[in-house]
C-alpha cells in the first residue's frame, strides 16, 4: 500500500490527488480482508519520513485495523546510477551512492521506510502467532519521481507459496498479474503461485506495452496493422 500522502510538492504541482490521513480508514481494511481464510495476512505500507505520518499508521491506523506489531521497518535507500562521463571521459557523478548525504539536516531524505505487521483476522485474534519481521534496509536507483521499486523478492520469504497480493494505490504493474516463478535449482519447476491485484488511480500510469510503443513510434499518416500478442 502507497497511500498519496500530503506533501508540499504534490500540492504546489498537482502531479496527483493526496488522502487525508483519517479517510484511509475508507478504506476500510478490516472489511476488505475479512476471515482471509482464517490465515493472517502481511500488510506493508511505505510511509514518508514524516513523523506525524508515522505515529498515526503505527499508534492509530494499524492497531484499529487489527494490524498487529511489533511492527517491522525497513528502508529503501536511493542511490545514484551508473557512473556519469563527459566526452572527455572525466566522471560527473559517482555510482551507487546516496542521492543526498545521510547525515544532511535538509527536509529532503535519501531514504523512505516501509511499516509492515501483520492483520488478524477474526478467529485468529484470540490468540495470534506472528512470524518475526526482521528490520531490512534495501538500495536501489530511483526510476522516478514518486515511483517505488517492486520489493516482491524482499516479501517472498515472508508469504504462502501461492500469495493474492493486492496493491493499493498502485501506479504499475497491470492487474492479476501471475507471480508464478521458475525454480533455479530444479529448471521447470515453479516454486511460487499467485496472484497480484492493483488497485488505484494512476494504476497504469508506468506500465509498458510494446503494443502502445509501437503505435506510437509509427508515423501518423500511415495505417499500420498490429498483432496484440
Amino acid at each position: 500500500m502507497n497511500p498519496p500522502w500530503q506533501n508540499k510538492s504534490a500540492t504546489r504541482g498537482g502531479k496527483y490527488r493526496t488522502v487525508e490521513l483519517y479517510d484511509l480508514f475508507k478504506l476500510d481494511l478490516p472489511g476488505m480482508l475479512g476471515e482471509n481464510g482464517g490465515k493472517k495476512a502481511l500488510i506493508a505500507i511505505w510511509v514518508t519520513n514524516r513523523p506525524k505520518f508515522r505515529r498515526f499508521l503505527k499508534q492509530k491506523f494499524m492497531p484499529d485495523c487489527h494490524i498487529l506489531g511489533p511492527y517491522s521497518e525497513w528502508y529503501w535507500v536511493k542511490i545514484t546510477g551508473s557512473p556519469t562521463k563527459t566526452d572527455h571521459e572525466s566522471v560527473l557523478s559517482d555510482g551507487g551512492k546516496p542521492l543526498f548525504d545521510l547525515e544532511s539536516t535538509s527536509p529532503r531524505r535519501c531514504y523512505e521506510g516501509l511499516i509492515l505487521g501483520w492483520y488478524i483476522p477474526p478467529s485468529l485474534r484470540p490468540n495470534p502467532t506472528l512470524d518475526e519481521l526482521p528490520p531490512k534496509i534495501f538500495l536501489s536507483v530511483p526510476l522516478g519521481h514518486s515511483r517505488k521499486p517492486n520489493i516482491i523478492d524482499l516479501l517472498e520469504p515472508h508469504l504462502p507459496s501461492d500469495p493474492s497480493i493486492l496493491e493499493l494505490f498502485s501506479r504499475s504493474v497491470s492487474g492479476l498479474t501471475s507471480l508464478e516463478r521458475q525454480s533455479e535449482t530444479n529448471p521447470g519447476v515453479p516454486v511460487m503461485k499467485g496472484i497480484w491485484h492493483s488497485v488505484g488511480d494512476e494504476s497504469p500510469k508506468f506500465m509498458v506495452s510494446p503494443w502502445v510503443e509501437y503505435l506510437s513510434s509509427t508515423n501518423d499518416d500511415q495505417s499500420h496493422s498490429c498483432d496484440p500478442k
